[in-house]
């Protein structure tokens, strides 16, 4: 039973996002970031963008 546990835990902390995944999440948030500065050219500095960028570094990692 505990082993059988382990192995859940394990197979939790180890699912990352396949190549075509990652390249699609990194699209789509470059899309929303583009978006946000057509809008308006000052939202690099907006906190949405800000966020959006973190999240494409942090993808870009795993």
């Amino acid at each position: 039973m505990a082993v059988k546990l382990r192995e859940e835990s394990e197979k939790s902390t180890k699912s990352y996002f396949t190549k075509e995944e990652k390249e699609v999440l990194l699209d789509l948030i470059c899309s929303k970031q583009i978006h946000l500065i057509l809008k308006n050219h000052k939202n690099y500095e907006n906190e949405k963008y800000q966020n959006l960028e973190e999240l494409k570094v942090k993808i870009k990692d795993m």
